[in-house]
């Protein structure tokens, strides 16, 4: 999934754009170990509300330090494309390339398949291993998005995407 973002400071805080680009199914190959990594086609995933505003943390129980976080929560319709591997098994990732000066962490549980996590720019974390039941992978994805509110760009852009790893 390719989320182009844009944060906006405006008089209440940041804004936050999430809008799904597709993806095309690239054969881009990323040697790892011995085995090379295929970017998945994930045309069919999209993120539900599109657009999300940061909203500042509240002091909580997180103490004083959460004040001056902000975040914001999305759901995200994940469908890959991974027809080529069904029956084989994998380990499939989710990707945050690297962010100059990003505090963006991203933290997530599913309703179904894919395995819980959190990423931050220049990650790559495990989302699935196993034999890959079908020629698609569907799950819902509960994503929250945490960030300092020390923001120093009016704009930014974050990409998303998943790779496969077979074994």
């Amino acid at each position: 999934m390719s989320l182009a973002t844009c944060f906006q400071t405006t008089g209440r805080g940041l804004r936050w754009a999430a809008a799904v680009m597709g993806v095309g199914l690239a054969a881009a190959t990323t040697v790892m170990a011995a085995h090379a990594a295929q970017r998945l086609d994930d045309q069919g995933t999209h993120t539900m509300p599109p657009n999300v505003q940061m909203q500042w943390r509240s002091v909580g129980a997180a103490g004083p330090a959460s004040a001056r976080q902000m975040e914001a929560q999305l759901t995200i319709a994940l469908r890959l494309d991974t027809r080529a591997f069904a029956g084989r098994l994998a380990r499939i990732y989710m990707v945050m390339p690297q962010d100059s000066g990003s505090s963006l962490q991203a933290q997530w549980v599913s309703r179904g398949r894919v395995l819980p996590g959190r990423i931050a720019p220049g990650e790559r974390t495990l989302i699935f291993q196993g034999v890959v039941p079908h020629q698609t992978l569907e799950d819902q994805l509960v994503m929250q998005l945490l960030t300092d509110g020390a923001w120093m760009s009016d704009s930014r852009r974050l990409d998303l995407f998943f790779e496969l790893d077979t074994e």
